[in-house]
């Protein structure tokens, strides 16, 4: 006798796999079975947040001993830094750590993307002016279409290479 199984995910029962039925933790839905990977891929990302810099950081080292490594892409301000000086002096991983806790100390907590960055990126950059925009097209407005379309003006043909 099977014993049935309540899927974690929507919550239905059913009949549980008897090859793994003491395992099985969704229903054979595709949908499900996706949403628990998810679910437990992302448990486990928290649960070791600095997995994937470690991971790169030794497969750049060992790609390091077989053919020169090119320094990892930084930000701007740290990109004025000596990188390939730094991977003489203290490896690929030791250059790749600092890299990275270079870009924690340059792109501010919420990252490029939160309304806080943006705020201080619009800061540092002056007002432009369009006063000279305004000169050289002096009747038109700024999103104003013409009232023709371009194949009835002849403007098309021409485009098209025609005559």
């Amino acid at each position: 006798m099977t014993r049935m199984v309540r899927c974690c995910v929507c919550g239905r029962w059913v009949r549980a796999d008897a090859r793994v039925a003491h395992r099985q933790r969704t229903c054979l839905s595709a949908r499900c079975k996706a949403a628990l990977r998810v679910r437990t891929q992302a448990g486990w990302r928290g649960r070791n947040p600095g997995h994937a810099l470690a991971w790169r950081a030794r497969q750049r080292g060992e790609q390091s001993v077989r053919e020169p490594v090119a320094p990892l892409r930084v930000p701007a301000p740290l990109d004025r830094l000596p990188w390939e000086a730094m991977q003489e002096e203290f490896g690929v991983q030791g250059t790749d750590y600092l890299a990275g806790l270079g870009r924690l100390l340059v792109v501010p907590a919420g990252g490029w993307t939160s309304p806080d960055a943006v705020k201080d990126e619009m800061r540092s950059h002056p007002g432009e002016t369009t006063e000279g925009s305004r000169r050289l097209h002096p009747g038109v407005a700024k999103d104003e279409m013409t009232t023709q379309p371009l194949a009835i003006t002849g403007e098309f043909p021409r485009l098209r290479g025609g005559p």
